[in-house]
């Protein structure tokens, strides 16, 4: 292999040999997955020292450069296709995808008009398509390929205000009367929107958090309070933002229910179903979902994501909108520099965002589709909420672990016998009543077939927490603890604070044999750890050994309840 000369590029056979040498790589790091740390063990300062080389100045072989990228990057990277990765979400992707990025790198076209790529522009108008009938929304709603669920909302709350009829795009935001404008979504909505209100100049202050009850979804009654209440004040609700899937539990909000309120007060729905979206292709999911309301057919708009689902490479996203022009009366502007002649049925991409110059996004999708099926990227998914279900269960059956489900069940119980609430909704305190643990015995641990209670959440996500069952036997009357030693007593909100800091630690603790890694939320119940099962390459051991590591991690803990406090 020659050095990377001063002008030109590769020989076509040169190409040849230098993609071998990068798929030799490739085809290395996913054999060794198994055996390579999910998290590197490197600080900052050290890694930055280890890579910060002067600019160089003259060309370097290519064997040497790929060398020293085996030597001194991969290593320290955090493994997001590694097997044993639960953190934050799935985003594993395969081999046909991560090919199919090869190519589209190796093209580089710029698939912003029509003109620019025809057979980019139409393939992804076909996988749009695609993807629409999967998650069961409108196939012929406007839609493009965007990189992130970010950008989305930024996007569809964009095309709310100008659904407004505000005159914005002409005339702006300052220097006229305008009302107030004022967007809703849940507590646990993901923080996106926050800086989609933030860019359009709505304001943080005009977001409006709707808390949710003991499952954690919005209530379309109180959402219609809030509206009401703004109205009588003088302000102009624009949009709603409900969630198949929330960031922190895998909530489903009853988004059929949210329309029909957007619908009565003029107000856009935005529907955010980047994690959930896809597992509607599940018969059972979207049964589920169904039955607590949550279809996509009735929003305005909605955001799906190939990329945390569908064994997709970063970074490959879809916006749809059923309100037909809107996206592009927003955000089409055609400069005489980029004006064509095509027919009048042609799509030109770059009308529906901000974006211009963009890569090949919907090659990838279409490779994965065409490769897996929909057969394939079902039965895929029925194998992660196995996976989950069997977690679940152990979790459930063990005496010093309780899951949000069970939380959960415990909080709906106590609401509709109308039994004093341990915190109030506006206090930051959690709930801390041992939740349905005190069902918890040593019976033998459940096989995900023999589950027939519906979880918290269709997704694949199980959210729990450690609660040793001596401290929940401390518990006196529902009201204060004792330590195990019976010596003094402690408040129901220092026991809260105790399992907080005990699941902090336990957190810590798994992370830092950094062949697992597993992420966190804090919600009204506490601080809760999360497992997101959705790599394609996991399998059952893969689960089996994170739980068994879990285990492990709070033995090694103290477990002295007056240690945490």
């Amino acid at each position: 292999m020659k050095t990377l000369g001063p002008t030109g590029d590769w020989r076509p056979e040169e190409l040849e040999e230098a993609g071998s040498e990068v798929l030799r790589v490739v085809a290395k790091y996913v054999g060794e997955l198994e055996h390579t740390p999910v998290l590197p063990d490197i600080g900052a300062a050290e890694l930055r020292a280890l890579l910060d080389d002067p600019l160089p100045q003259e060309p370097e072989r290519f064997p040497d450069i790929v060398a020293d990228t085996e030597r001194r990057v991969l290593p320290h990277l955090t493994l997001w296709n590694h097997p044993r990765f639960f953190a934050y979400f799935p985003v594993g992707s395969s081999g046909v995808g991560a090919m199919a990025d090869l190519l589209a790198s190796a093209l580089n076209i710029n698939a912003m008009l029509w003109k620019t790529a025809p057979a980019a522009a139409a393939l992804e108008q076909v996988v749009l398509r695609w993807m629409a009938e999967m998650v069961g929304y409108d196939t012929d709603a406007d839609g493009v390929l965007i990189n992130g669920a970010s950008l989305a909302t930024f996007y569809a709350l964009a095309a709310a205000r100008e659904a407004a009829g505000l005159d914005v795009r002409q005339q702006g935001m300052t220097g006229r009367d305008l009302p107030r404008l004022r967007v809703y979504a849940s507590e646990h909505a993901h923080s996106s929107i926050d800086k989609a209100v933030i860019a359009l100049g709505v304001g943080l202050d005009n977001l409006v958090k709707v808390e949710t009850g003991p499952d954690h979804r919005v209530d379309p009654a109180d959402l219609e309070r809030l509206v009401r209440a703004d109205l009588e004040r003088g302000y102009r609700p624009l949009a709603v933002v409900a969630v198949t899937g929330t960031t922190s539990t895998g909530a489903v909000d009853p988004v059929d229910d949210i329309a029909e309120v957007c619908r009565k007060y003029d107000m856009w729905l935005h529907v955010d179903g980047a994690y959930g979206g896809f597992y509607n292709i599940v018969p059972s999911v979207r049964e589920r979902v169904e039955a607590l309301r949550g279809r996509l057919a009735g929003a305005d708009s909605i955001v799906v994501n190939p990329h945390k689902v569908l064994f997709t490479p970063l970074e490959v996203t879809a916006l749809y909108s059923r309100r037909k022009g809107v996206l592009k009366r927003t955000f089409s502007l055609v400069p005489e520099y980029l004006r064509t002649y095509d027919p009048d049925e042609v799509v030109d991409p770059m009308d529906f965002s901000l974006q211009l110059g963009r890569n090949f996004r919907s090659l990838k999708v279409w490779w994965v589709i065409r490769a897996f099926g929909l057969s394939g990227l079902r039965s895929r998914m029925e194998h992660q909420l196995e996976l989950a279900a069997w977690l679940r269960q152990q979790m459930e059956a063990h005496p010093d672990f309780e899951t949000l489900d069970q939380m959960t069940a415990v909080a709906r119980s106590a609401q509709a016998a109308q039994a004093p609430a341990v915190a109030s909704a506006d206090s930051a305190e959690p709930v801390t009543v041992p939740a349905a643990t005190t069902q918890a015995s040593a019976a033998p641990a459940a096989t995900p077939e023999a589950s027939t209670a519906p979880a918290f959440t269709p997704y694949p996500l199980v959210c729990f927490r450690a609660f040793p069952r001596v401290w929940r036997e401390a518990v006196n009357d529902g009201n204060a603890a004792v330590s195990p030693s019976g010596a003094y007593g402690i408040s129901r909100e220092d026991l809260a604070r105790a399992v907080d800091r005990l699941n902090e630690a336990l957190l810590q603790r798994v992370n830092a044999r950094r062949d697992h890694f597993i992420s966190h939320t804090v919600v009204r119940e506490g601080y809760l750890l999360r497992a997101a099962i959705g790599n394609i390459r996991v399998e059952h051991r893969h689960v089996e050994s994170l739980w068994r590591l879990i285990q492990e991690s709070l033995a090694e803990l103290p477990q002295e309840l007056e240690h945490w406090l």
